[in-house]
């Protein structure tokens, strides 16, 4: 009898020691807590792989989680770089003459090729004469030539001159446009000219 009434008292001790916890659970903040300060920056780390997720200063980290916080003083991330600009292309032309025949020649480009058409618009610019050879005894004008009609892209290369030439100016293209360089050897009666035309489309 005594130790029924013993069980009993124990069971009505612990009703509400059981609801006082659990209220103390359901109210009292949390360890985990990130704490609520606005002026830092708040993450919540697994414990079992570390992983790393940014919460808000009131949020409750899971109990899978511990807390972490730091000061939001880093500087904002750069912008990101602009696009880069397409890349030109470069374009090659090259041959060597003797005197005689025909004064007026085009510069071949790629396997013997006199005039191509362009695939796409552009500025052709940053025309360049690389000389080889050049027993010429005359002036050499060689010019850009766009549709069959020269261009301002034009330089003269002194007779016997094995100078590089850069040659000032450019020239707007559109697709399906007809480029050609050429070069007039009349004023030479004699000697040999080398030479390799450089240049880009941007």
């Amino acid at each position: 009898m005594a130790q029924r009434h013993s069980l009993r008292c124990l069971t009505v001790a612990a009703v509400p020691a059981g609801i006082a916890l659990a209220l103390a659970v359901l109210f009292t903040p949390s360890l985990l807590a990130d704490g609520g300060e606005p002026t830092l920056i708040h993450a919540c780390v697994k414990n079992a792989n570390g992983q790393v997720r940014i919460v808000s200063p009131t949020d409750t980290c899971l109990p899978s989680e511990h807390s972490l916080h730091w000061p939001a003083t880093a500087a904002p991330p750069p912008p990101p770089p602009p696009p880069a600009s397409t890349p030109g292309s470069v374009m090659v032309h090259g041959n060597g003459y003797g005197v005689g025949g025909t004064a007026e020649n085009f510069v071949s480009f790629g396997g013997g090729v006199q005039e191509y058409r362009t695939p796409r618009a552009g500025v052709i610019q940053n025309m360049r004469i690389l000389v080889r050879s050049n027993t010429f005894n005359g002036a050499t004008p060689v010019t850009l030539v766009v549709n069959g009609v020269p261009t301002a892209v034009t330089t003269v290369i002194p007779a016997g001159s094995t100078a590089n030439i850069d040659v000032p100016g450019s020239v707007t293209i559109v697709d399906g446009d007809k480029i050609a360089v050429v070069m007039n050897r009349g004023a030479s009666s004699s000697g040999f000219l080398e030479f390799i035309v450089s240049y880009e489309i941007q």
